[in-house]
């Protein structure tokens, strides 16, 4: 009879989308909504054209990486729905991207910030280690990379594909005035166009992270003074607005090369570590500190179906 009851309580949550089917979103749900129909003159962050491009990139570059790992990249444009935040869910083998417009015309946005919003969602699919925990059944992980895990992947990987075949002169194409960010990045990297690699990467992240902060009522982030904050283990939800731009910076200035990919198995594999011998690049412990345990786990981030940033 026990062994009846959770049978069919396991076929129960399969079918309801509760074990297997997380969504996760780019930020909490909030109620901002930034409409298509803005009036001449009140236009904000990208245009209809630039997150379309961004897109088509996105789509071209990881459509046969997903493909080559037995499933189909669906990005869904929702350039006239103006919720602001965007999400990515896995039905089956669909990998799906929720991309809204209304985050694309938050009036911080740009087309750099954007690209890594939805580089932080392709993350949830590909970044690898560490992972949610599944309530159900006890001990077992989602499809889904955590959110400070899926910061790290976007810039650490996705951004640096995004910027692969744009010529030096490109990726310079843009305000690297960060004299802070532009001394770490020449600290790590030698050669030019990856030094602009990862000045773009930065800035990007500098502006994601305002966004949030925004969003989150906590004001402006800034690289030269990161969190404090330190986790007991690995925090599962949304960071703060700080050590989220943390994260960011530290993928940025991540050497191991963009296509030594993140594991599924280990949270040390394509990342920068101390174990390593690595000194910049490293996940901050304002979310990520395995070395201690939460006395709980972290949950509340299960929502059915999806995962939001």
């Amino acid at each position: 009879m026990k062994g009846f009851l959770i049978s069919s309580l396991s076929l129960i949550l399969t079918s309801s989308g509760m074990m297997n089917n997380h969504m996760c979103n780019f930020v909490p749900e909030n109620d901002l909504y930034i409409a298509a129909d803005q009036k001449e003159g009140e236009e904000t962050g990208i245009t209809n054209e630039e997150f379309d491009s961004i897109l088509n990139r996105i789509e071209k570059i990881y459509g046969p990486i997903i493909k080559a790992k037995g499933g189909t990249l669906e990005i869904r444009r929702l350039w006239t729905d103006g919720t602001v935040n965007a999400s990515a869910e896995r039905i089956g083998t669909t990998y799906r991207l929720n991309m809204y417009g209304g985050m694309a015309r938050h009036k911080i946005m740009t087309a750099d910030g954007f690209m890594l919003v939805a580089c932080h969602e392709m993350g949830h699919h590909l970044g690898g280690k560490p992972k949610y925990s599944n309530w159900w059944p006890i001990g077992s992980e989602s499809w889904a990379s955590v959110e400070g895990q899926s910061d790290y992947f976007g810039t650490a990987k996705c951004m640096r594909r995004m910027f692969l075949d744009m010529t030096e002169e490109e990726l310079a194409d843009f305000d690297h005035s960060n004299e802070f960010a532009a001394e770490k990045c020449a600290g790590v990297y030698e050669d030019q166009k990856d030094q602009y690699m990862c000045l773009r990467n930065a800035a990007a992240g500098v502006v994601l992270g305002n966004v949030l902060g925004e969003l989150g009522n906590t004001g402006s982030v800034n690289l030269e003074t990161p969190s404090t904050e330190v986790f007991s283990g690995i925090n599962q939800k949304h960071p703060k607005a700080q050590c989220r731009a943390d994260t960011y910076f530290q993928g940025a200035l991540c050497s191991v090369p963009f296509n030594v990919d993140f594991s599924d198995a280990n949270h040390s594999t394509g990342a920068c570590g101390k174990d390593g011998g690595f000194v910049e690049g490293i996940r901050p412990k304002c979310w990520f500190n395995p070395s201690t345990r939460s006395p709980r786990p972290t949950r509340g981030v299960a929502h059915q179906g999806k995962v939001f940033y």
